[in-house]
């Protein structure tokens, strides 16, 4: 159970490193979370291609956070997102995280940044269809009155009618 698992997650400006294990109750206990604003975007609009500076830079900052995963027993797995699906040199940063810590980049596509449900993470798996639902309801709402939550003469009291239902079968009365 004390095993560590942990992720390098490399975007268009900054690089996340987290680390976690799994408890007796199946929850996840975090046991190192970092970010570092290195940049690797800097000028890939302009250009198309990842600088060498911040090339470099990125990368020695993946092997810091490879090797602090090590340390904590982990393999990392490293993750590629926008920056890395668009720039012309990727394979170049990948090749430089390779050379350094001998582990391999993986870029994901877009449909699945950001997603709870895909194949790769089970984080999203035990929400029922009807709560992720009533999220999307209430999100909506949300983005409905943000012209009146901005207004702080009037504030949003009620929760719509349809994400209550929604949630009605997973709340719990208690006094």
């Amino acid at each position: 159970m004390d095993t560590v698992k942990a992720v390098i997650d490399v975007g268009t400006n900054s690089i996340k490193f987290h680390a976690a294990r799994k408890k007796a109750d199946g929850s996840l206990e975090t046991v190192l979370d970092k970010n570092d604003i290195a940049r690797l975007g800097e000028g890939l609009r302009e250009t198309g291609l990842i600088s060498p500076e911040a090339l470099e830079r990125n990368a020695l900052s993946v092997a810091a956070f490879a090797e602090k995963a090590k340390e904590l027993g982990a393999v990392p797995e490293i993750v590629g997102t926008m920056a890395l699906r668009t720039a012309k040199n990727a394979a170049d940063f990948a090749s430089r995280v390779k050379e350094l810590t001998g582990l391999d980049v993986r870029i994901i596509p877009g449909e699945e940044e950001g997603d709870p449900d895909t194949e790769e993470t089970d984080y999203g798996a035990n929400i029922p269809q009807a709560i992720k639902q009533a999220m999307l309801l209430l999100i909506g709402e949300w983005y409905e009155q943000r012209e009146a939550a901005a207004d702080t003469k009037h504030t949003i009291q009620t929760i719509p009618w349809g994400v209550k239902q929604l949630l009605a079968p997973y709340r719990e009365a208690t006094v």
